[in-house]
């Protein structure tokens, strides 16, 4: 199976998340650029399925996988943390989406919120 990005795997003995994948390389979250061929797959990273519109909610995230964010972690952000905000656009080169709250978050810690009208 192809590691993807922001699957988990393991490398150097520690559990991390692929942040980036480019020309051949991955972006861990503690050990920077390594070659695919020297992690092991954990957990393989399903995509969820947002549309531009789609209200999400925002998970909290560990502030080891905020220092190697793919759009970087910005100020501001962590105010829009527990919070829910609706996509406008996709950044496909860095993976992320842009919300109206004028950031770009990436979808492993977002939550597509569910709303029924109760009849």
């Amino acid at each position: 199976m192809d590691i993807k990005q922001y699957d988990i795997v393991k490398y150097n003995g520690r559990t991390q998340r692929v942040m980036l994948i480019c020309n051949g390389s991955m972006c861990l979250t503690e050990d920077d650029w390594q070659s695919p061929s020297s992690v092991e797959l954990v957990e393989s990273f399903k995509n969820p399925d947002f549309q531009i519109g789609d209200e999400v909610f925002i998970h909290p995230i560990p502030d080891i996988e905020r220092k190697s964010y793919p759009s970087y972690w910005l100020p501001g952000m962590d105010d829009c943390i527990q919070t829910t905000a609706k996509i406008v656009g996709y950044e496909d080169i860095l993976g992320t989406y842009r919300l109206n709250n004028d950031h770009l978050f990436a979808p492993y810690h977002l939550e597509k919120e569910t709303n029924y009208d109760i009849v």
